[in-house]
């Protein structure tokens, strides 16, 4: 039988949609989880020469056991980013990760990502 989009999205990516325009600013901080993600960073909310932008990024919520906000934004505390552990792990954002404005920054959160990826249960 057919899955919807939101049924994958709720079962396989563990998260649940909440909002568009979820931050004007464009600023993330990580928040405290039984995951080890860190640091604070912007992405591109307005027309730019370096990158296109994320105008409505997306408020994402948990969905199930096993996964937790990893990232909120600064302006709201809306949630910002899903990871989750259990028979396999997925981390979801609710903004395009290559609207990041700081390439190290973007290093440093595709790092910690494959790191949550590469470690054991």
């Amino acid at each position: 039988f057919p899955v919807t989009i939101s049924q994958f999205v709720k079962n396989v990516l563990k998260y649940e949609w909440r909002t568009n325009k979820a931050s004007k600013t464009g600023y993330v901080k990580a928040v405290q989880s039984p995951y080890k993600f860190a640091g604070e960073f912007s992405f591109h909310t307005i027309p730019n020469e370096y990158s296109y932008t994320s105008e409505s990024p997306d408020g994402i919520e948990p969905s199930g056991k096993g996964a937790w906000t990893i990232f909120r934004y600064k302006d709201n505390n809306i949630s910002a980013g899903v990871a989750y552990r259990g028979s396999y792990k997925v981390v979801s954002l609710g903004f395009p990760i290559e609207t990041i404005k700081n390439k190290r920054d973007m290093e440093e959160l595709l790092k910690s990502v494959l790191l949550f990826f590469n470690e054991n249960q």
